[in-house]
């Protein structure tokens, strides 16, 4: 018995985006909630959400539309990148004027805003994504699903040392993730953040009709969103120096997105 095609509601899609849109505002407001709970799932749960759906969205019709990575989609996207810099490289200037930094350093500053941070917070995630993207199609082509999905999780786990941090007190991760959180702030990047997710957006353009996206949808969804309560809990508890990387985001973005 053959699986029938499923089609993704691209409706609800755009309607979780736009909410999402909301969120990202919202993260970037002054504090909504005066309640620390209130606050916490407001910012460090809801917020977090969207860049990971933002990113298996983007790559599950990226997939789907250029199942090669054309050169022409990441020239397109790169000018788009460069176009958004170059519209707030006046506020990036005024911030690096702020923290008096050097003249002479400022085009290694520009450098770095460009290929890592974004010359603004928000445009961190344009570089990342694109990072994350070249990333998991070479690796596919070249080692296939098993050592990519490997090195994807392997990624993500150490950079999930930024979120775990006050757990690994003393630890050997630890000491190492503060030298590298010296030069690099964060872990929430192309590198160790976006492939995770660039990569659960592959499979479900390769795999929407398998039967694990098709059936019992609502029930598993449900399970997933138990799986980031439970995590949130744990992360509200003891938390570290940022909350981006949650575990149980990879499934529930996954299947958010496959729909019921």
């Amino acid at each position: 018995m053959q699986n029938k095609t499923k089609q993704l509601n691209t409706s609800l899609l755009s309607l979780i985006q736009f909410i999402g849109a909301i969120l990202v505002i919202a993260l970037h407001c002054r504090r909504l909630f005066e309640a620390d709970q209130l606050h916490f799932i407001q910012k460090s749960i809801f917020s977090r959400m969207v860049v990971p759906y933002f990113m298996v969205t983007a790559s599950f019709f990226l997939r789907r539309n250029y199942p090669s990575l054309s050169k022409q989609y990441l020239i397109r996207y790169s000018k788009q990148y460069l176009t958004w810099s170059v519209l707030y490289l006046p506020f990036y200037l005024f911030y690096l004027n702020l923290q008096e930094i050097p003249l002479l350093y400022y085009p290694l500053a520009l450098l770095v805003g460009l290929t890592y941070t974004g010359t603004s917070y928000q445009l961190w995630y344009m570089p990342a994504f694109l990072l994350g993207l070249v990333l998991v199609h070479y690796s596919l082509r070249k080692w296939g699903w098993r050592i990519t999905v490997c090195l994807a999780s392997l990624l993500y786990l150490l950079g999930s040392v930024e979120t775990y941090s006050s757990y690994l007190a003393e630890s050997i991760f630890l000491t190492a993730f503060d030298s590298y959180k010296t030069f690099f702030f964060t872990s929430r990047n192309g590198l160790f953040y976006a492939p995770i997710f660039v990569l659960t957006g592959f499979y479900l353009a390769d795999k929407l009709n398998h039967p694990i996206f098709q059936y019992r949808q609502k029930n598993k969804l449900l399970v997933c969103i138990a799986l980031l309560a439970f995590e949130a809990a744990v992360i509200y508890l003891n938390q570290g120096y940022d909350k981006n990387f949650l575990f149980s985001l990879i499934p529930f973005t996954a299947y958010l997105v496959a729909g019921p």
